[in-house]
């Protein structure tokens, strides 16, 4: 257990623009995926953001005084930029305020251009369309130019696995698709390419800062020790880590990466990455400045606690009862678990907002999965088994 972080770590918070401003059609914003997304599917009352916009002084100053001296914080895309390519001036109006508003407090902004928010005139083919990494490769040079004086810490992209998992897996974010695993992998290689190509601009524009990725890396084990039960921890892995890990800090996916993609991709998908893409993932994780990566840093957040414990369950006829209950008991909230087993627990989630539009406590969201969990478990549903797909 460690005890003591080393002087060098930064301690500090996190926030989201798509998860806290709010002010959707304030300052000239345009709207992103998520106002036709929550208006299709969650009630109203459960439509609203602690209102970062009107409030972001008071947040900041909050969080000097609690000591905090570092903050994680995203653009809205769909603020600065507008749909014709244009830049929106209320947007890096709205911004520099915030900015502005850290470095007076002591709080030294780390800032990702982008955390889930795509704009909604980008939503049709998403992450998938070409066009999408070249659309986020002028809004990142806007945001490199206009702040980088002022914003030494860039994150190119926040929890892109996160994005396409809930995306293209559970459903639980647009697009909303569920078990699109050829998608996913698809969208992640290209999210991770544009992460590469705005590394190798930030660095092109000689600002002096640093720049990396955030992401949740996963710990991912097995039930058992079981052949099958490890495969499926290794099949799991490689979308939740492997894939990101091996793109940004090597520049190139490994050949078991590789391998257990093809394992669990459709026989009619593939996944050959264009030479040019994977030169690009290369010359940002391999290219030296002064003898260094261009790299600075990868943001790895461990989620390893009581609340929030990752797990595979590969073959669930096999799980005991009392393993489940534990689960519960304990309050654990989060088991990453074998695709199958995940949709159950989208749709439990979805069908618990519908069926109460009136209820406002989040901590509700879990309940309905944990219940999900526990069904799938007693009843005795196989997944997976030692011939079937983690």
């Amino acid at each position: 257990m460690i005890r003591k972080v080393p002087k060098e770590f930064v301690l500090g918070a996190a926030m989201s623009a798509y998860q806290m401003e709010g002010a959707a059609a304030a300052g000239g914003r345009e709207p992103s995926v998520w106002e036709d997304w929550l208006r299709r599917t969650v009630p109203a009352a459960h439509r609203h953001t602690s209102d970062f916009y009107h409030h972001y002084e008071e947040d900041i100053a909050a969080c000097a005084a609690k000591g905090i001296r570092a903050l994680s914080l995203s653009f809205s895309w769909s603020r600065i930029m507008r749909r014709d390519g244009t830049v929106n001036p209320e947007g890096l109006a709205f911004y520099d305020r915030v900015i502005d508003a850290c470095l007076r407090h002591g709080v030294e902004p780390f800032v990702a251009p982008y955390h889930f928010d795509l704009p909604a005139d980008l939503a049709p083919a998403g992450w998938l369309a070409p066009q999408t990494v070249e659309a986020y490769l002028r809004y990142a040079r806007v945001c490199f130019r206009h702040f980088g004086a002022r914003v030494r810490h860039w994150l190119t992209l926040k929890d892109p696995v996160t994005e396409v998992t809930q995306g293209y897996l559970t459903g639980l974010f647009p697009p909303g698709q569920q078990l699109a695993l050829g998608r996913a992998v698809l969208a992640l290689h290209k999210m991770l390419t544009a992460h590469a190509q705005a590394v190798l601009l930030y660095k092109s524009m000689e600002l002096g800062g640093s720049i990396g990725i955030a992401h949740r890396a996963e710990g991912v084990y097995p039930l058992t020790q079981r052949a099958e039960d490890v495969l499926a921890a290794r099949r799991d892995d490689v979308l939740t880590n492997g894939m990101l890990l091996d793109a940004v800090l090597m520049g190139r996916y490994q050949e078991a990466t590789r391998q257990l993609l093809a394992e669990v991709l459709r026989e009619d998908e593939t996944f050959v990455p264009p030479e040019e893409e994977l030169e690009v993932l290369a010359q940002a994780a391999h290219g030296l400045y002064k003898g260094r990566p261009k790299l600075d840093f990868d943001r790895l957040k461990e989620i390893r606690s009581r609340v929030s414990v990752p797990l595979v369950l590969h073959g669930a006829s096999d799980v005991p009862d009392e393993l489940v209950e534990k689960a519960i008991s304990l309050g654990i909230t989060k088991v990453n678990i074998a695709t199958d087993l995940k949709i159950p627990f989208a749709n439990a989630v979805k069908a618990f907002f519908k069926e109460h539009p009136e209820a406002n406590d989040p901590r509700k969201y879990m309940t309905p999965g944990k219940q999900a969990m526990k069904e799938v478990v007693i009843h005795k549903i196989k997944v997976c088994g030692s011939e079937g797909r983690a």
